[in-house]
């Protein structure tokens, strides 16, 4: 089985420039289900290295993955673009920039 991926933003939404300053992926309804169901730390892999991130569970809002600035500036993000997300075991998720 493989594992599952997906594309932030969902359709109808966007990457915003407040949220690149905020340092954060905001996880709407769509992808809620390949998160945790509790505030805790959670770990990506961005450029080639792997750091411990915070996740905020938000119950009627969109969930918050705070990769920080560091994590926005090695996936060279500006707003309205498009990251690709691979689950790859529990609490962990690979985070790539999609270029077109």
């Amino acid at each position: 089985m493989t594992n599952p991926s997906f594309v932030l933003p969902a359709k109808k939404n966007r990457i915003t420039s407040n949220d690149i300053e905020k340092g954060y992926l905001r996880i709407t309804v769509d992808f809620k289900q390949f998160f945790p169901d509790s505030s805790q730390d959670v770990s990506v892999f961005i450029d080639q290295s792997w750091r411990t991130v915070r996740f905020t569970y938000r119950e009627n809002r969109s969930h918050l993955l705070h990769i920080g600035q560091t994590g926005m500036d090695e996936l060279d993000l500006s707003a309205n673009d498009q990251v690709r997300i691979d689950v790859v075991g529990s609490s962990e998720y690979r985070i790539s920039k999609i270029t077109s």
